[in-house]
């Protein structure tokens, strides 16, 4: 698969093996430290992206959806990534 490839592009996020992007933010893969989906709430989860990069490790929310199908691809994409 190509670098320029996605993995995701739905809904404003886009994952490829290099970069993760969402709400007009683009981050290097290398620059990462934390990248995790969170899940809030039952009845009606909302599902966040979270992040930390390795010069700030503040945790930060870059993306929110209550679409769990979303979140599933946004997910298998992230674990794509972390076992190249």
């Amino acid at each position: 698969m190509s670098e320029a490839t996605p993995l995701l592009d739905q809904d404003g996020v886009r994952i490829t093996s290099t970069h993760l992007s969402a709400s007009g933010k683009s981050f290097k893969w290398n620059n990462l430290g934390i990248v995790r989906l969170t899940k809030r709430g039952f009845l009606k989860p909302t599902f966040q992206l979270i992040i930390s990069t390795k010069k700030d490790a503040a945790l930060c929310s870059i993306f929110e959806t209550q679409d769990a199908a979303l979140a599933k691809k946004i997910e298998a994409a992230i674990n794509d990534v972390s076992n190249r």
